[in-house]
């Protein structure tokens, strides 16, 4: 057998307890812990929602949803998982399985299926169709039931993100930071976020080293190259295998400046996505709501329910030395100096 790679540990869920609690501050309520597990350079196949055992077991109307949304068949568990720990050494007791979706369901019952974690790396496999992957036998060849951890927060979600890591070598997982979904619990938009921990330095023009080297800064979307890359395939494919595509956006953040950088991660943002810096407040004026991210192809709003993404007030026609555009209405109250191109709607 060939010589086989090695997979990188990696957190999963939150990885910013401070952009947490300005999430929450604003209404975005995130996942427990949400992994999209691919198949075939980024076609996702399942969800998989992790709670230690204890917590609720309802599924999340929000995710039952969005996989009923997406072209192709889509799994959704929620997969409950306990463990015991020594020292810095932790070692995984049980998973309970609830298929929670119709698809999930259909093939594997309504029961909670209860395994011990060979048993759970089987059922990875499984769900991707894959039991005769070379990685499945190494993790069961190699397999050592006790594992060091050496963390100091989020300690549940460190423990099946090292486990998820190490023994599911060709079962990559995409996990996204935030679903923003409308009132119906409708997804319509995905981010991933990312820290700009260097803001206003001259290393990398004051990005952090994944915007500087995946994100084209003329075009502030996804590199051609990079998109290729089989994690931020999976990312995109959030948005574009659904059946009416999403936008998935990079939002690269400073809390300290209150700036939000948005990028577009897939095809769909970045047609009709307004990207570029805002501040804090225009950010959640603007990912909040829904008509800034319609389909250009939908049919047109009427003047009236078109909002501006900078301030949140409504745009306005106006007519110009050049003709007719949109204007912010906040202009006069707050100096907003927002505009779009006008187009005539039928």
């Amino acid at each position: 057998m060939g010589r086989l790679k090695e997979v990188r540990d990696e957190r999963t869920g939150w990885r910013d307890s401070k952009l947490d609690a300005v999430l929450a501050e604003h209404g975005m309520t995130p996942m427990n812990s949400f992994l999209v597990t691919e198949y075939n350079y980024g076609k996702s196949v399942a969800i998989i929602e992790y709670k230690r055992i204890g917590s609720n077991t309802e599924a999340d109307e929000r995710l039952i949803k969005y996989c009923d949304a997406r072209k192709n068949k889509e799994f959704y568990f929620v997969i409950l998982y306990d463990y015991e720990s020594v020292g810095s050494m932790y070692h995984i007791t049980k998973f309970i399985i609830y298929p929670k979706n119709r698809h999930a369901i259909e093939k594997y019952g309504s029961n909670p299926i209860e395994v011990n974690e060979l048993g759970f790396i089987d059922f990875l496999y499984e769900i991707r169709e894959n039991t005769s992957s070379k990685y499945r036998e190494k993790a069961h060849r190699e397999y050592d039931e006790w594992f060091e951890l050496n963390v100091t927060f989020d300690i549940d979600k460190q423990v099946i993100s090292k486990r998820h890591r190490s023994y599911a070598y060709d079962v990559p997982a995409a996990d996204i930071d935030s679903m923003v979904c409308d009132e119906k619990n409708n997804a319509y938009l995905f981010v991933e976020y990312k820290e700009n921990n260097n803001f206003g330095r001259s290393k990398n023009d004051g990005h952090n080293n994944f915007v500087y080297n995946n994100i084209s800064q003329k075009t502030l979307t996804l590199s051609e190259e990079k998109s290729k890359s089989l994690n931020n395939i999976a990312i995109a494919d959030l948005g574009d295998g659904c059946k009416e595509p999403i936008p998935v956006l990079a939002v690269e953040y400073n809390l300290e400046h209150d700036i939000f950088s948005v990028y577009a991660f897939n095809k769909c943002a970045k047609e009709y996505v307004h990207l570029g810096s805002k501040t804090k407040e225009e950010y959640f004026n603007y990912i909040k709501e829904p008509k800034n991210f319609r389909r250009k192809d939908a049919k047109p709003e009427s003047l009236d329910e078109r909002i501006c993404p900078k301030c949140g007030k409504k745009l306005e026609v106006r007519t110009g030395m050049y003709g007719k555009f949109y204007g912010c209405s906040g202009f006069r109250t707050n100096g907003c100096r927002y505009t779009e191109n006008y187009k005539e709607t039928t």
